[in-house]
């Protein structure tokens, strides 16, 4: 497979849930070891983009809280898919709305065009919800520059404890599964590349 598996996860397998201390890792994988590309896919593998979730967003429990998936040091796609884990412990989903709403043509976007999401959960997995984001272009269009990938609002349970919580992408998106597709022309044949992305956590701090 060249994008994406399943968009529901169903092979997914159980991850143990998003600990509650700074989020401070950088996710970067290894190319997929197992595909095993042929035809109009490439075996190579580029470097994708770089999509991050901000830090230090402040909340009270009880309050809301938005924040936006940035795409950066974007080479250009026209598939790509994100995993994001949800603590259900400490939080709640309110809403999700593919890329930037507070931009002008926010309707006539590429990224609201063509990327949809579903909510899972993993079997075995506690507190944990995985909203699984896939934007796909079925012209292979391919989306270049700074984007914003989605918006997220969420809010705080009452009760949660103060602290400082991981807003994290779930590894489970990283193993052995091309993270997204790019295009080359190549002898005036279109050839598909698989992309391996830069995944940078962010948190919230409950006050």
């Amino acid at each position: 497979g060249a994008v994406i598996t399943d968009s529901k996860g169903s092979n997914a397998k159980p991850v143990t849930e998003a600990v509650t201390t700074a989020a401070d890792r950088i996710v970067a994988t290894d190319p997929p070891s197992t595909n095993k590309p042929s035809g109009n896919v490439s075996p190579e593998v580029k470097k994708g983009p770089t999509l991050t979730i901000p830090k230090g967003i402040e909340a009270k429990a009880g309050e809301e809280f938005t924040f936006k998936i940035e795409v950066s040091d974007n080479p250009g796609f026209h598939g790509l898919i994100v995993w994001l884990d949800i603590n259900e412990k400490y939080f709640d989903l309110v809403s999700f709305k593919s890329g930037d709403p507070d931009s002008s043509n926010y309707e006539d976007s590429d990224v609201y065009n063509y990327l949809e999401f579903t909510e899972y959960t993993k079997e075995g997995s506690k507190d944990l919800k995985t909203l699984i984001m896939m934007y796909f272009d079925m012209n292979v269009k391919q989306l270049t520059g700074d984007v914003t990938y989605a918006t997220i609002t969420l809010k705080v349970k009452e009760g949660t404890p103060a602290g400082e919580y991981d807003l994290a992408f779930d590894t489970v998106q990283d193993a052995d599964r091309a993270q997204g597709n790019t295009a080359e022309t190549v002898d005036g044949k279109t050839i598909i590349v698989p992309l391996k992305n830069t995944y940078v956590n962010g948190s919230v701090i409950v006050k």
